[in-house]
């Protein structure tokens, strides 16, 4: 199991780094047509960019890799 875990997740260690669209089955399928498992929300956003607006700092924290946060975002909020 774990060793499954590693083969699709673990996109670098202390040798070396693979972008997540060349590591695995699961970032690359997800990247390929995120809309598949994402749903667009604009509303989301607008509610976002209100509370901003109002001075309310926001912050995400996710323990995700960057570069797939960086595509559900992007899927997500527009």
């Amino acid at each position: 199991m774990y060793k499954s875990i590693l083969r699709q997740y673990a996109n670098f260690n202390n040798e070396e780094y693979h972008t997540i669209a060349t590591y695995g089955d699961f970032f690359p399928t997800v990247l390929e047509d995120p809309s598949k498992i994402i749903e667009y929300q604009p509303e989301l956003r607008k509610t976002l960019e209100l509370i901003r607006s109002k001075g309310t700092k926001l912050f995400l924290g996710t323990n995700s890799h960057y570069e797939y946060m960086e595509v559900i975002m992007k899927a997500t909020l527009g």
